[in-house]
């Protein structure tokens, strides 16, 4: 979290909520997040390499949380430009942990509009 820039403030909340134990779990795949982070810039030749449709979705809303990744992180042009047609959605209102109800419409929209060819 602090490599993201989450604040010390998030960092308690997080430690102190039910979904911790769950988050130290996984811990030890930070590791690759970081290595797939590298300088923070998108690596857009890897990105052009993908051949299955992609769903960009984010939030709409900033996240305390992530402020490290710089503004927009996520929501880089170069990141939607170098997948080969990609498909963007924001969903409004909802920041690092959306609502599964603001998120399944969005989902439910991509692939019943993907032939199952298309989805491997």
């Amino acid at each position: 979290m602090r490599l993201a820039g989450a604040p010390e403030e998030a960092i308690a909340r997080a430690h102190n909520s039910p979904m911790w134990a769950g988050s130290i779990a996984l811990a030890h795949t930070l590791a690759y997040d970081a290595v797939c982070l590298g300088d923070g810039t998108p690596p857009t030749k890897r990105l052009a390499a993908i051949r299955q449709p992609v769903l960009m979705a984010t939030g709409g809303t900033a996240d305390d949380t992530m402020t490290g990744l710089g503004n927009g992180f996520f929501d880089t042009a170069a990141v939607t430009a170098a997948i080969p047609g990609v498909e963007r959605a924001v969903i409004p209102n909802q920041g690092h942990v959306a609502d599964p109800e603001a998120v399944v419409p969005v989902i439910t929209r991509f692939f019943n509009g993907k032939d199952s060819n298309e989805l491997g």
